[in-house]
């Protein structure tokens, strides 16, 4: 069967939603008489099935990437078949799914520190933060908390620190801001 079956792709950080071509290489005698190629999702549905599509029977194919899917090659001759590896592309997209916690988790209490943290899925990572908040007793006027990376942190909580909080997170393909959090102080 064939051997060393390999995918091929430009180098370098990829962009989701961005189109590539693949090769499909190997060493093979007699020679490949059939290809496959097959898209693979990284993260499949609840049932955890891995969900494999099919794209194409040439050497090449072109096709649009995304940051949840990896390609692989089938060749085959008078022999057998051999499949390739997955594709490790280093595919980049911005910030998406959001979240804002509090730390420690529970109930906030005056006098004691609590801390916000925001995270995302991006790649690269998020790099920038902006955090920002509504006061309760000045509703609807958000205001630009300066000088914070992906965590908030007060050291000792006050009444006036509750309210809605929100986090923005941005890398060089995007920004996404969480859902309000609401913060009270007790």
């Amino acid at each position: 069967p064939p051997t060393n079956v390999s995918v091929e792709w430009p180098s370098g950080p990829v962009r989701a939603g961005s189109y590539v071509n693949l090769r499909c290489k190997c060493s093979a005698n007699p020679s490949v008489n059939s290809y496959a190629w097959y898209r693979s999702r990284l993260h499949p549905g609840p049932d955890q099935r891995p969900d494999q599509t099919s794209l194409g029977f040439n050497q090449h194919v072109r096709v649009l990437v995304s940051e949840d899917t990896q390609f692989y090659c089938r060749v085959r001759n008078l022999y057998g078949a051999q499949n390739s590896s997955l594709t490790q592309m280093d595919v980049h997209f911005p910030p998406k799914e959001v979240e804002l916690r509090v730390m420690p988790p529970g109930v906030v209490l005056e006098g004691l520190g609590f801390t916000l943290r925001c995270s995302s899925q991006a790649q690269p990572p998020a790099s920038e933060y902006n955090w920002f908040w509504v006061s309760g007793g000045t509703p609807g006027v958000r205001i630009h908390l300066p000088d914070h990376g992906a965590n908030f942190t007060v050291e000792r909580a006050e009444q006036r620190h509750g309210g809605q909080y929100y986090c923005l997170a941005r890398n060089y393909l995007g920004e996404i801001e969480s859902a309000p959090f609401h913060l009270d102080i007790l």
